[in-house]
């Protein structure tokens, strides 16, 4: 082991680490976003969020983006600055770094499931009604997800551009 790294607050991980060369981005139950240094193991800079910090960042270019259980999605640079937010109101997922898929409020008072890209463009509705955990299908090609719509609630899945979606449960 070539060194040992613990937060000031003492708090566990739950996310996995996004690895550069030179970084390690981890968020953390202590409500922060963790930048590690790869040879000394020693802290670089944490920015901090309103909530736990258990989903896994995910490094594009020189942005780091990380959800946290705010309900918020965060863009910071490479020296910790937030670049951007969005207030998702809800869990969202990471494929392959390019694409995000999250769970937000509709005009509405609605959920739906939107896409977007990594840097925050190109914001898209995929299906109204969708709702609780949204998972990635293992070739990034569909999503499953808790489909809220009335009379009852049921697992469904649909293609990421939001065609062919159909049931997996009856309720």
């Amino acid at each position: 082991i070539a060194w040992r790294y613990k937060s000031e607050r003492a708090m566990p991980f739950q996310s996995s680490a996004a690895v550069t060369e030179s970084l390690v981005f981890v968020g953390g139950q202590d409500k922060q976003v963790h930048a590690i240094d790869t040879k000394s193991g020693d802290k670089v800079w944490t920015y901090s969020t309103k909530a736990r910090v258990d989903s896994s960042p995910v490094v594009v270019g020189e942005r780091i983006f990380v959800g946290s259980s705010d309900g918020r999605l965060y863009g910071l640079d490479r020296k910790g600055k937030l670049v951007w937010d969005y207030e998702a109101g809800g869990k969202f997922t990471c494929i392959d770094g390019t694409k995000i898929a999250f769970v937000s409020q509709t005009a509405s008072g609605g959920s739906a499931i939107f896409m977007m890209n990594a840097d925050g463009t190109n914001q898209v509705e995929i299906t109204p009604n969708g709702g609780g955990p949204i998972s990635w299908s293992p070739d990034g090609n569909r999503i499953a997800f808790q489909d809220t719509s009335p009379p009852n609630s049921h697992i469904a899945i649909v293609d990421i551009n939001g065609s062919n979606r159909r049931n997996l449960t009856d309720s």
